[in-house]
């Protein structure tokens, strides 16, 4: 069952997404592989082990290893879509109500210090 991750600016939506990756063996997906590197350095900050996350073009060109890992996770999936319309604006989206999902709304903010229950 996929978790949809919900809130704002510096809401812990990264957090809860690098949490997720460790718990499932899952890859990370961002935006560019600079940002990749940034959340693979906050994920060791919160002594959590994950594979090193996707670029969108990593992703979307196949290029992970298949062997061990569980699933993915989308960070700001709606950059993704963005990025996949290559400029053009998205006037809307829909989801699949068939597919049950769990909705997280993270803490305000949560340091590496924290380390809340996922």
């Amino acid at each position: 069952m996929p978790t949809l991750i919900v809130g704002g600016r510096n809401s812990g939506k990264t957090t809860k997404c690098i949490r997720l990756a460790a718990e499932h063996n899952a890859y990370i997906v961002c935006r560019t592989h600079q940002e990749a590197s940034r959340i693979a350095a906050y994920a060791t900050k919160l002594d959590l082990h994950i594979p090193f996350p996707l670029s969108y073009d990593e992703f979307i060109q196949g290029q992970f290893c298949r062997k061990g890992i569980n699933g993915f996770v989308i960070d700001n999936v709606d950059d993704l879509v963005s990025y996949l319309s290559r400029g053009v604006e998205i006037v809307a989206m829909s989801i699949y109500g068939g597919i049950p999902c769990n909705t997280v709304r993270p803490a305000a903010w949560e340091s590496p210090e924290t380390k809340s229950d996922v």
